[in-house]
């Protein structure tokens, strides 16, 4: 199915909290001036596009314009641009999505083998893209930015629901910059009842982000909370503002290996917390090493708490300051 080039003003509250709906063994293309645009509404909730219980899609192209410049109501942050819920085997290759009253993309109920790719976020209202509940995804070669608006604010988040689990996720190749609640950050409030395994986040860009949250404070470039065994590898991590990455509550098991951090910014009223490269806590079997930390207005490596089963090693320091 072809959409050419245009706009198209779209009831995303037209199925409850639906738009377009997207069936099963279907490939949907849109015009690289192709635009689907939510009519304002006061709604919640809503999805412009929904992938709900199919299989075998593919979208490819085209622009999704939320309506949070025109959003007639004030409560909610669940106005999202794709949702995919509950399929397998989808792709979504070279789609844009701006200005939602909640989240770019978010993926949950279940869904597996799904892979983005040359997507981009922009301006989203709560986060870039929330990864909910799958089994077996890839994020590669895309953009996250500009996220602001409504806690958490992040570029990606990978943040299963009570009783669900997020496994077999790897983000790579990605640019995630200016986003005012972070970059990256995957955990869960549920500890014992929700979790992620086989978590990947590998040679992505992680700049300029942390700035000016809404819900003031300071914020983490990555942040890695409540799941085991969490690869961060081969990362640049340049000027972020608060801390650039951050290992506490029960992240064990995690590898921080290869990354350049660099530039992290304090956040004036909280000097003593910010300005880390990378700070460890309650990580209990987690390595840290082969990372080049420069530059760092706060510690380079900031070790909270000894703790013996923690490694490391191997790492560069220059040039960083100190609490």
């Amino acid at each position: 199915m072809l959409i050419p080039d245009g706009t198209y003003m779209v009831n995303a509250v037209a199925r409850g909290s639906s738009g377009i709906l997207v069936g099963s063994n279907l490939t949907l293309r849109l015009g690289s001036g192709a635009i689907l645009k939510a009519i304002p509404n006061a709604s919640a909730n809503y999805e412009i596009l929904s992938v709900r219980n199919a299989n075998r899609v593919t979208i490819v192209g085209g622009t999704l314009l939320g309506d949070r410049s025109a959003h007639q109501g004030s409560s909610g942050e669940w106005g999202m641009g794709l949702a995919i819920n509950g399929s397998d085997q989808v792709v979504v290759d070279g789609l844009t999505i701006q200005d939602c009253w909640g989240d770019g993309f978010y993926v949950g109920l279940k869904s597996t083998r799904v892979t983005l790719c040359n997507v981009t976020a922009d301006h989203n209202r709560r986060q870039g893209i929330s990864i909910t509940s799958v089994d077996g995804m890839v994020v590669r070669q895309s953009t996250f930015k500009n996220t602001t608006g409504t806690p958490p604010e992040k570029g990606i988040n990978v943040e299963p629901n009570d009783g669900e689990t997020a496994n077999n996720v790897t983000i790579t190749g990605c640019t995630l910059t200016n986003n005012a609640g972070g970059a990256f950050q995957c955990g869960t409030p549920f500890v014992g009842s929700a979790f992620g395994t086989n978590l990947i986040f590998d040679q992505n860009l992680v700049s300029g982000n942390g700035l000016n949250p809404a819900d003031g404070g300071y914020k983490m470039a990555i942040n890695i909370t409540d799941f085991d065994g969490v690869q961060v590898t081969n990362n640049q991590v340049l000027n972020n503002t608060g801390e650039a990455i951050r290992l506490t509550d029960h992240a064990t098991h995690t590898l921080v290996k290869g990354n350049t951090v660099k530039g992290t910014l304090r956040v004036p009223g909280s000097e003593y917390w910010t300005g880390i490269g990378i700070l460890i806590s309650d990580c209990g079997g987690s390595t840290i090493t082969g990372n080049t930390v420069t530059g760092n207005v706060g510690p380079g490596i900031w070790q909270i708490v000894a703790d013996s089963t923690v490694t490391i090693s191997d790492n560069t320091q220059s040039g960083n300051g100190s609490n």
